[in-house]
């Protein structure tokens, strides 16, 4: 648990590269979310696919998917980072069918703010 709020934390502190290398640490982390019992925990993982969807753009809609299932019972820091997930995967996958996707705006599309409602 405090280990993936590490994470996230170290995450938000470094620059933004075209490829993290997270390509193949986000479906282990993906695979391991509905074992998280603690909210912040949770909402980290789902904060770090979102901020790395580009890496492994199949993966945030069936994270999508599978929150949607308990997002009634979900606190609401998982939640919102949920919401934003959403979101973010409709501008990335809306974007990119229209070929507007560059390295250029991949970060706006991942979010301007490293912290999304994250507190």
């Amino acid at each position: 648990c405090e280990a993936v709020v590490a994470l996230r934390a170290l995450l938000q502190q470094r620059r933004e590269t075209a490829d993290s290398g997270l390509g193949t640490v986000l479906p282990h982390l993906a695979r391991h979310l509905e074992d998280l019992k603690a909210p912040t925990a949770r909402a980290s993982v789902v904060w770090i696919i979102g901020q790395y969807q580009r890496e492994v753009p199949r993966l945030a809609p069936d994270v999508i998917r599978m929150l949607a299932k308990t997002f009634a019972s979900e606190r609401p820091e998982v939640k919102q980072q949920t919401l934003a997930l959403a979101l973010k995967v409709w501008a990335f996958h809306s974007l990119n069918a229209k070929g507007e996707i560059s390295a250029d705006n991949a970060g706006a599309v991942a979010g301007a703010s490293p912290d999304v409602g994250g507190q």
